[in-house]
């Protein structure tokens, strides 16, 4: 007789970050560049990450799966900063996001600063359409947008109504514009 394998009523856990391929790790990456990093004027990476919910955990896995970086608390606000400052640990991790990054910001840092710190580093393409098919948005997502539900009730309607919220903030429309044309929506200005 066949063992039957329970289901469990709990949520499944996301796929951890080091049961993927470093292709796939690259373009995660690059949507977290995209979406809340940057690389400073002395070419070091820097990626913020909440410190509250479960964005500090996943900036030490990102750390161990990459081998390099430091962890900093970021002063007087909810956040740290994944920090990737010397040379064999910024190679690294430039190829793992090379020809990834889709935020022109991001791609003039990297062929800019990178590029020039570090004569061996190939230029990233300059190409900012979004690849669908790979963990690009996943990052981008976990960087700087959230998803929501909730269920209001509507009193006209005298029942209770389910919503989806994911919302991503940036600031600018350069990217959104892609995502609304793919999933629709509507993108919003805050002054």
């Amino acid at each position: 007789m066949q063992k039957k394998n329970k289901l469990s009523v709990h949520r499944p856990s996301k796929r951890l970050i080091n049961d993927i391929t470093d292709d796939e790790f690259g373009y995660y990456l690059a949507g977290l560049m995209d979406g809340d990093g940057h690389i400073s004027t002395i070419g070091h990476i820097v990626i913020s990450f909440n410190s509250r919910y479960n964005d500090k955990r996943d900036a030490f896995m990102i750390r161990s799966r990459i081998g390099f970086g430091k962890i900093r608390q970021v002063k007087d606000k909810n956040a740290v900063n994944l920090i990737i400052s010397n040379k064999e640990g910024i190679v690294h991790f430039s190829k793992l996001i090379l020809n990834k990054l889709k935020h022109p910001t991001r791609i003039a840092q990297f062929n800019e600063r990178l590029c020039s710190k570090f004569d061996f580093i190939a230029k990233t393409s300059s190409n900012t359409n979004i690849n669908w098919d790979c963990l690009w948005f996943s990052g981008f997502v976990a960087a700087d947008g959230y998803i929501r539900i909730y269920i209001p009730y509507r009193k006209h309607r005298k029942k209770y109504e389910v919503r989806l919220l994911c919302q991503i903030d940036q600031k600018s429309d350069i990217l959104l514009q892609q995502i609304k044309s793919k999933f629709g929506g509507s993108v919003g200005y805050r002054e």
